[in-house]
C-alpha cells in the first residue's frame, strides 16, 4: 500500500466487514522485505549493487566484443603478431576479476 492510513483503513475495513482473522496488510516497502524473508529466505534488504562489480563487468564484454570485431576484420593476426599473448592475457584477467566478483557476490546473499 501507498501509505500507512490506507493500510490501517484496509486493515480494519476487512476485519469488520468481513469478519477475517487479523489480515496481512503491509506498505509496499514493507511488503518487499516480507516477500524476500518469509517466502524466499532471503535478507530483507537486497545487497547493494557495487560500483566495482558493474566496473568489471562492462570491461569484459567490451574485451569479448573487441576480440571479436579485431577477429572480423581480419586484424587478430595484425595485434598477434605485434603483441602475441595482448588479447589473451586481458581476457584472461577481465574473466578472473569477473568470477572474483561473482564469487563474493554470492557469498554476500
Amino acid at each position: 500500500m501507498r501509505s500507512a492510513a490506507r493500510k490501517a483503513n484496509i486493515t480494519e475495513l476487512a476485519r469488520t466487514v468481513f469478519d477475517l482473522p487479523p489480515t496481512l496488510a503491509l506498505l509496499d516497502v514493507e511488503a518487499v522485505a516480507w516477500l524476500r524473508v518469509e517466502l524466499l529466505s532471503l535478507p530483507a534488504e537486497p545487497p547493494p549493487r557495487t560500483r566495482l562489480r558493474s566496473a568489471a563487468i562492462n570491461p569484459y564484454g567490451f574485451m569479448r566484443q573487441l576480440d571479436r570485431l579485431l577477429e572480423e576484420k581480419g586484424l587478430r593476426a595484425t595485434l598477434d603478431g605485434e603483441k602475441p599473448d595482448f588479447i589473451e592475457n586481458g581476457r584472461v584477467q577481465m574473466l578472473e576479476l569477473y568470477r572474483s566478483l561473482k564469487a563474493l557476490s554470492a557469498a554476500d546473499r
